[in-house]
């Protein structure tokens, strides 16, 4: 008999779900402290759906989020949408019984269309591909977004820095030479902060859409984070102390993710250095005996997207990264689209691919 649970981040059975699964699923994506930081950073309300039957089980996290409003029209009827945690989940299962993974996806579509939610989105794991466990579902839609790098740690270092480009091979050996600054491995709040406060100055720069300021909430989570699976790589100058570059890595098991990253443009040393730190974190996790490092992808889904080209100069090794739409209510999901068109109707070219379109605002 199938047993359902919705279970909120700061309740212990959520990590203990997890941890039933076989080792390569600890990830630190799918924890409940990492789900607790994105809720208080203000990314929705997150949640565990869980199906257990004996020993098998359907574990889906994600961040829920009331849909009160678009632009200047307020709705009336009580509506929500759910999508992955900033990162890489998905719906992961410890089975290949077919009837199991069918009902517990219907189950959870069911509850979806009782609670009055609209639409979902997902972020799918590249390393543990587990877009192909709900290849049969009839209300999700799989896309093939983007490409996505990762490096394998197992091998030699003179191995994995032997796929490195020519060009950025050369860099690195230039950053040796250039004097008048220092780096860090640190756990300390004051270098998170410094990273921090780049990337918030970094967004505002580029008048980032989504961009939220993180608030002290979220700050506090993210160094407790950091304290037992994270570490800040920060780079400053030796006369004003000022931050250079700066990187947030967080981990769990043998995988290694790259969360926040940033530079000071106006130093021109940063385009440089920032290579050295990425290539020192290599270096440094792979010591550590960690086995795959996850680069990410481009800001766009095109093979010519520049930040892509720049992350295969590190690394051959590309995933392709998925993405889920489900679409719950068809009738209610269309006239959020609507509104959303007559409210902005210049955002409507930039954003006919989300699946959550309508939060898209100015």
């Amino acid at each position: 008999m199938n047993n359902i649970k919705i279970i909120k981040s700061d309740n212990p059975s959520w990590n203990k779900y997890l941890f039933r699964f076989p080792a390569h699923y600890h990830d630190i994506n799918f924890t409940s402290q990492y789900h607790r930081m994105m809720e208080l950073k203000g990314d929705g309300e997150a949640e565990l759906f869980v199906v257990e039957d004996s020993e098998k089980l359907f574990f889906h996290p994600y961040m829920i989020n009331e849909i009160k409003n678009i632009g200047s029209i307020n709705l009336k009827s009580k509506i929500s949408d759910i999508q992955s945690v900033f990162g890489y989940t998905g719906p992961i299962i410890n089975t290949d019984d077919e009837g199991f993974i069918h009902n517990s996806s219907a189950l959870f579509e069911e509850l979806c269309k009782n609670r009055g939610v609209v639409a979902e989105f997902i972020r799918f794991n590249p390393l543990l591909k587990n877009q192909f466990l709900l290849n049969n579902s009839k209300s999700l839609k799989i896309i093939d977004l983007k490409p996505y790098v990762t490096i394998d740690l197992s091998p030699p270092y003179t191995a994995i820095s032997q796929n490195y480009s020519r060009n950025l091979r050369r860099i690195i050996r230039k950053v040796k030479t250039i004097s008048g600054w220092h780096w860090v491995i640190s756990k300390e709040n004051s270098v998170t902060n410094d990273i921090i406060n780049l990337l918030e100055k970094r967004l505002q720069e580029k008048k980032a859409r989504s961009f939220k300021f993180y608030n002290s909430d979220y700050s506090d989570h993210l160094y407790n984070l950091i304290l037992t699976n994270g570490c800040g790589f920060a780079a400053f100058d030796d006369h004003t102390n000022k931050i250079i570059v700066g990187a947030i890595f967080v981990y769990l098991n043998n995988s290694v993710y790259f969360l926040h990253s940033a530079r000071d443009i106006e130093d021109s040393r940063s385009s440089l250095i920032n290579s050295y730190i990425v290539d020192q974190g290599i270096q440094y996790f792979k010591q550590e005996g960690f086995s795959s490092f996850f680069f990410g992808g481009g800001v766009s889904n095109s093979s010519d997207d520049s930040l892509l080209k720049y992350k295969e100069s590190f690394s051959e090794h590309i995933d392709d990264f998925y993405i889920g739409r489900g679409i719950f209510d068809l009738k209610e999901y269309t006239n959020l689209c609507e509104i959303w068109e007559s409210q902005f109707p210049h955002l409507k070219d930039e954003g006919k691919n989300l699946v959550l379109k309508y939060r898209m605002t100015d």
